[in-house]
């Protein structure tokens, strides 16, 4: 192994030589640095290559493959990984037994058919997309390379990016828990706008930094927050998630109460038929929304606000009635003389919006009197633009349903603190391997040991030598220079 990698450096070292004279010539340091850099990438990529054919060349004298296995030929195959494009050989191989043909390098070292990025630069490629576009991901996943946007795109689409709630032994005891739900509205290519959900399960908040400068605010984080999104056309699906991550890491038994809180979309109040203990909760800037509707009447505005304060339902209907009837009125008036009645349609309509929703919403409205001391504000609206918004709506673009989909996966995996690298393997390691594949690669894991690191015990031999030629080599390109 030791001698590999002499040989590699000795290669390359011309790279490093260029760099650093160029840097002392009177160019910035950064002319070093991108040499360094590249250097190391190119050591990289041909270590992994070497390593790659060390493995391959160890099946072929692995004895008893030569009893399971037959070697057909040679062939070349590229992977980009993280230090670049890298190109290497191994051998194809036929099943004596079954007649299947076989890369058994690729089996053992976990290549996939058809893969031509590694899973590394695959996993930085979808946590980057999912702030970025396709196409600057793509850039920016490999420093030397570039993946295409569809690649990119591709990846995202195939691997299902979910974090599974895990079934705790000691399932965490609260007495409250708090689902805020909302929804992102984004561009739907050659459609007009859709939506994209977003339910966020926490068990409260906390303070992080205090207002000490005057005028600002008090920032508050969700604590054990928990977040589920995604295009769902069956709402049941999205609260089916909910309900089976707060089965798995709650004790139901000590929960007192579930607030659902949210603008009181149908979507939303469907998961009171999921969640146990739950009571829907109106979000307070959706109803300010709704009084903001009479903002042509300031004086039954108030009415209507000092009415919803105090948690008299009848006399809202009344104030919104008699609004309703005022306008009615005066639209009946105009049209008697012959006057334009649209400022007052649209007066009408606004105050009949608010009725109808005030009222079917009122039990949403109640609870805050009922349980004003455990309720806590909703921040979902906070939550879309973190999670949905920055990445699906706010620029000018368009998405597929599916698309739009998995975005939205990705941007819930990654707040959720989801390891996109494990779960890629995860996903491509559901299949078993067969007895005789692991009992070939163990006998590889233990060749590979012995020939390429070393037995047990083996020091790493010094590199003081290394280190005084390098010495040497810079001191005479310093004279160089000098003279």
């Amino acid at each position: 192994m030791e001698s590999i990698i002499q040989h590699i450096v000795a290669k390359y070292k011309k790279i490093l030589e260029e760099g650093l004279e160029a840097s002392i010539t009177g160019k910035e340091i950064s002319k070093l640095s991108k040499s360094v850099h590249e250097f190391t990438d190119k050591i990289g990529t041909e270590i992994f290559e070497q390593l790659v054919e060390a493995v391959d060349k160890i099946i072929f004298e692995d004895q008893k493959r030569k009893v399971e296995y037959e070697a057909i030929r040679i062939s070349g195959r590229t992977l980009l990984v993280e230090n670049g494009k890298s190109k290497f050989e191994r051998r194809y191989y036929q099943d004596k037994q079954s007649g299947e043909y076989i890369y058994l390098a690729d089996k053992i070292l976990g290549i996939e058919k058809g893969e031509r990025i590694d899973k590394n630069v695959t996993a930085k490629a979808i946590e980057l997309a999912g702030s970025v576009s396709y196409a600057k991901a793509g850039k920016n996943a490999v420093a030397s390379e570039e993946v295409s946007r569809t690649s990119v795109m591709n990846r995202i689409r195939k691997n299902e990016l979910k974090v599974e709630p895990k079934e705790l032994e000691d399932k965490r005891e609260v007495e409250y828990l708090y689902i805020q739900a909302d929804e992102d509205h984004y561009k739907e290519r050659n459609k007009g706008s859709s939506i994209s959900k977003i339910i966020t399960i926490f068990e409260g908040s906390k303070i992080v930094s205090k207002n000490i400068v005057p005028g600002s605010q008090v920032r508050k984080e969700l604590t054990e927050k928990f977040t589920i999104t995604g295009v769902y056309d069956q709402s049941e699906d999205m609260w089916l998630e909910a309900a089976n991550y707060i089965e798995s890491k709650y004790n139901l038994e000590k929960i007192k109460k579930v607030y659902i809180s949210g603008d009181g979309a149908s979507w939303i109040k469907e998961g009171l038929n999921w969640i146990i203990k739950s009571q829907f909760v109106l979000d307070k800037i959706h109803l300010e929304k709704y009084i903001l509707k009479l903002n042509f009447n300031e004086e039954k505005q108030r009415h209507l606000r000092n009415a919803i304060e105090q948690f008299d339902p009848i006399s809202v209907e009344n104030i919104l009635t008699s609004v309703e009837g005022g306008l009615r009125w005066e639209i009946q008036v105009k049209v008697a003389k012959g006057q334009d009645i649209k400022i007052e349609t649209r007066r009408l309509k606004k105050a009949t919006e608010a009725k109808t929703y005030i009222i079917n919403q009122w039990e949403g409205i109640e609870i805050y009197e009922t349980d004003k001391d455990t309720i806590i504000g909703c921040c979902q609206e906070a939550q879309v633009s973190h999670v949905l918004s920055e990445r699906l709506s706010t620029r000018p673009m368009a998405w597929s349903k599916d698309g739009a989909d998995k975005m939205s996966k990705v941007r819930a995996f990654l707040e959720n603190d989801g390891d996109v690298y494990g779960k890629i393997i995860d996903i491509s390691t559901k299949e078993k391997r067969d007895k005789r594949i692991a009992q070939l690669e163990n006998r590889v894991r233990r060749n590979m040991r012995r020939t390429m690191f070393g037995t047990v015990g083996t020091k790493i031999p010094e590199l003081q030598a290394s280190r005084d030629e390098l010495y040497c080599e810079i001191k005479e390109l310093l004279n160089i220079k000098v003279s």
